[in-house]
């Protein structure tokens, strides 16, 4: 297992240099252009689950499949519904790297539609710390020490997200969807995906019953219950709230974990150094949905 606060193995770094290469980006590029027609990236913990549910249950409504509560994020199958091929992504495993180790060359996407899913650093960081030592129990340390840590921490993030700012003419298209958007509205920006996924005309009831489907307590409740086939939903520990993969699925939660100087911190770097593509720090963040 890699360690956030541990040299990684030989075999961690050999397989991280093999990535660069120019001829494994080349075999990439080919298996993406095989696999799908829409890539969807994001950094660990940005609400990729969330898209993903809501992507699931569109699908499905829209091609009149019955509602799979216990399978609410597995796709239907494209090849028996016509349905665009989605695969989804947290490309180049960047939690568990340093900013120099990130893999710069994105070209493998080149021949697919890209939807590059983004949050608040302060959310996002907040919410990885607690998958790294509630749910993989790759950090020992403190919230200040992970956020300033060599691996995975705010400067990664930053990192991470600059390259695809500097990238993102190289997809055959991209769509940036942030995540404090889907919360406020939720309907208006998985019709953004959908269109983008090349379903321009999915019904308003297929859109209203596909919210619905992936609201955050039904989800919730699927994970506490087990319900779920996925293992995507299960708590690194039924009894512990921060060990939940539908962990709080709120915008702004930081401030119950974040002093005040290390959010103004994490604030200022997303000012000063990350890509103003984003719109971060926005506005209204720090806002819960009602």
């Amino acid at each position: 297992m890699i360690r956030l606060d541990r040299d990684p193995p030989l075999s961690f770094r050999a397989r991280n240099a093999l990535r660069r290469s120019g001829a494994v980006r080349w075999l990439y590029r080919r298996r993406w252009r095989r696999r799908a027609d829409v890539a969807v990236i994001s950094f660990p913990k940005a609400g990729r689950t969330w898209l993903r549910a809501l992507l699931a249950a569109a699908f499905r409504a829209h091609r009149g499949l019955p509602e799979a509560p216990e399978a609410l994020l597995r796709l239907p199958d494209p090849g028996a519904t016509g349905l665009p091929r989605v695969r989804f992504k947290h490309d180049d495993a960047p939690q568990l790297k340093r900013p120099e180790e990130l893999v710069t060359d994105k070209s493998e996407f080149r021949d697919v539609r890209v939807i590059l899913l983004a949050r608040d650093l302060r959310d996002l960081a907040v919410s990885t710390y607690f998958q790294m030592t509630r749910r993989e129990a790759r950090f020992d340390g403190d919230l200040e020490a992970f956020l300033r840590g060599p691996r995975g921490g705010i400067d990664t993030m930053i990192r991470f997200f600059n390259i695809w700012a500097e990238n993102r003419e190289i997809p055959k298209d991209l769509l940036l969807i942030r995540y404090e958007d889907l919360h406020r509205n939720p309907r208006g920006e998985l019709l953004r995906a959908l269109a983008f996924c090349g379903l321009p005309d999915v019904a308003d009831a297929a859109l209203d019953s596909a919210v619905d489907a992936a609201r955050f307590d039904r989800m919730r409740d699927l994970e506490t219950t087990g319900a779920s086939a996925s293992g995507r939903l299960r708590p690194g520990e039924t009894g512990d709230p921060e060990s939940f993969k539908t962990r709080r699925g709120q915008v702004g939660g930081y401030r119950e974990y974040l002093s005040v100087d290390q959010a103004d911190w994490i604030e200022g770097r997303m000012r000063a150094e990350l890509s103003p593509w984003y719109g971060y720090p926005l506005r209204e963040a720090g806002r819960n949905t009602p």
